[in-house]
């Protein structure tokens, strides 16, 4: 047997193949929770927890565009591209297949050049979201192994290509917990399903509790968040009948964390009735906060409406915020028709013709408002 520093797996691979590889992982994990949850832990699952450095960052806006952008007609300039476009070269290697290939260079749509500071290149596919250039982290070296949408958008949101794990806002809801026991501290924002539909907020192994609260943009954002009751006060009457019940159901089984996320979301959704329809009133805010994110008064719907939305969930205490532009048809997976590209960047990158200067971009918006609030 081979001993060699070289030869053992480093931590990362480890922890990969335990991830990827065991059937038995995630329960594993849960009783790992469970013994945690011990009964000195809050019975709140939700419960802001501290943090081992201090934070940089206190909640997180996800903008996920499915499909996949074209790389290399947006934020990833490739000069050669330009200049050998129209040829054929040999590959040995498409989709994750051996083999001797023909691949046919295609000059990129839009043209390219340098903004801001940082001289950053950003193509006129996004003129808008370039005046902000010196305000973003473009990052052109990451890579995947595989080319299937479905298991892409569940690899990028969980880590695992094959198997369901917790995705990234419900890791983020279990490490921090959440500011604001009236609502969700994982909300996703999507007019239609992605690909690999729930599975893309779902938290798997992890509590309930911290799986994502599907928001659909429209005249009723979230189902059934209207009370059934004749009125409140008989509804809380009849709340706080079943908490007294879930407490001593409870009190039989502490350290059990699927019960007490349970017991969290029904608190949760009652206090979401009231919470929610708050978050989702945008007749407070300005005339002019509605032209820089470029939204019409009394419109519930496109991607401005996600993001001025997303805005106020954060300023509520929502720690995790994804917003998906569209779902897995009609996206930005362009096979055949760059320009297709051309409605869904309107979409997400400017909504109208801004005013140079003001921020009038959605994500221009984003900037001057958090700017704004500090």
């Amino acid at each position: 047997m081979n001993t060699s520093p070289a030869a053992l797996p480093n931590r990362r691979d480890a922890l990969r193949s335990m991830v990827g590889g065991s059937l038995l992982f995630p329960g594993i994990v849960s009783q790992l929770l469970a013994d945690d949850a011990g009964p000195s832990t809050s019975a709140d699952p939700l419960a802001p927890k501290p943090t081992h450095f201090p934070p940089k960052a206190k909640r997180v806006i996800f903008l996920f565009m499915s499909g996949g952008v074209s790389h290399v007609d947006t934020f990833d300039p490739k000069p050669k591209l330009f200049a050998d476009a129209g040829k054929t070269v040999p590959v040995n290697e498409f989709q994750g297949r051996k083999g001797d290939f023909k691949m046919f260079l295609k000059r990129p749509e839009w043209a390219f050049a340098p903004h801001g500071q940082s001289g950053t290149e950003v193509s006129g596919l996004f003129p808008h979201m370039a005046e902000c250039v010196d305000d973003l982290c473009v990052i052109r070296s990451m890579k995947s192994d595989h080319t299937n949408h479905y298991e892409a958008t569940l690899g990028i949101h969980t880590g695992s290509f094959t198997f369901a794990r917790p995705s990234i806002g419900s890791w983020v809801s279990y490490g921090l917990g959440t500011m604001n026991n009236n609502l969700p501290s994982f909300v996703v924002i999507a007019p239609h399903s992605p690909y690999a539909g729930g599975q893309v907020w779902g938290s798997d192994f992890l509590p309930g509790s911290h799986q994502g609260t599907l928001v659909v943009p429209g005249r009723e954002p979230v189902a059934n968040i209207q009370r059934r009751a004749a009125s409140g006060r008989l509804q809380e009457m009849e709340l706080g009948v079943m908490s007294k019940m879930n407490q001593r159901h409870q009190a039989n089984r502490s350290g059990d964390p699927l019960l007490a996320a349970r017991i969290k979301s029904f608190e949760t959704a009652f206090g979401m009735q009231a919470a929610m329809p708050e978050v989702f009133d945008l007749s407070q805010e300005t005339d002019a906060t509605l032209k820089m994110y470029g939204l019409d008064r009394g419109g519930t719907g496109g991607f401005a409406w996600q993001c001025l939305v997303a805005r106020r969930l954060a300023e509520r205490g929502v720690r995790f915020v994804e917003l998906i532009d569209v779902g897995s048809s009609g996206n930005w997976d362009a096979h055949g028709d760059m320009q297709t590209h051309v409605p869904l960047a309107k979409n997400v990158g400017s909504i109208r013709p801004p005013t140079p200067g003001d921020g009038n971009t959605i994500t221009g918006s984003f900037r001057a408002g958090w700017r704004e609030r500090g």
